[in-house]
């Protein structure tokens, strides 16, 4: 199985625990595993840059991709068995603080950005369904991507060489949930969700979501 960890980094910059999590995770790779790491400098549109490490991970032949953020933290043992997953698995991760705070860990912070459904079911992995979420940790089959090619827009960029152009799609633009407007990975749920994929919160990982302003006036 390949798995490609997918971080759009704006700045080139990553958290230290986010390069702890990395390393240990792609030593501890199972048998059998190829994982590699691909992601996206400079780009300062996160649907953008979502669809640009996407293409670059399926011309590499990816079954999965595993969408992290960089300022996330995570355990290796989660990283694997969400991998192990079919279609669109997620991690609830907390929404950095506002003060000068460290971190927080998901265990200790209610309010996730998840949005839940009014009758959520739960597989026999004990993960549950919920409408949509933040796409800091997530991880997502290669087939949930080839049933949305017949919908998405195709698009190619500059800097892609041709394989990578091939399998640009534009899986990521926000767009409206009735009234109400959502960014990049809200609207990707949704999508994956009309073409007939459930999303699934797996609520045993436990994350780590860096400030990454400390040091700085609080604005």
């Amino acid at each position: 199985m390949k798995v490609a960890i997918a971080t759009p980094c704006y700045s080139g910059q990553v958290a230290t625990a986010f390069t702890d999590a990395l390393i240990t995770t792609l030593i501890s790779a199972p048998e059998g595993t190829r994982p590699v790491w691909v992601k996206h400098i400079g780009c300062p549109y996160l649907a953008l840059a979502r669809s640009i490490i996407t293409a670059q991970a399926m011309a590499w032949g990816t079954d999965k991709i595993f969408f992290i953020d960089d300022d996330i933290a995570w355990k290796p043992e989660d990283f694997w068995r969400m991998a192990a997953k079919p279609g669109v698995v997620v991690g609830g991760y907390p929404l950095p603080p506002k003060q000068f705070v460290l971190d927080k860990t998901v265990n200790e912070q209610v309010k996730m950005s998840i949005r839940g459904l009014d009758e959520p079911e739960t597989n026999a992995a004990g993960d549950t369904t919920i409408y949509a979420a933040g796409l800091g940790f997530a991880c997502v089959g290669r087939e949930v991507f080839e049933s949305l090619k017949g919908t998405a827009r195709k698009f190619s960029r500059d800097g892609l060489d041709h394989a990578e152009n091939d399998e640009l799609y534009d899986y990521f633009s926000p767009e409206h949930d009735q009234d109400v407007w959502c960014g990049e990975d809200f609207a990707f749920c949704l999508r994956a969700r009309a073409a007939g994929h459930g999303i699934w919160l797996d609520s045993s990982v436990t994350l780590t979501h860096h400030e990454g302003r400390i040091g700085l006036s609080n604005r």
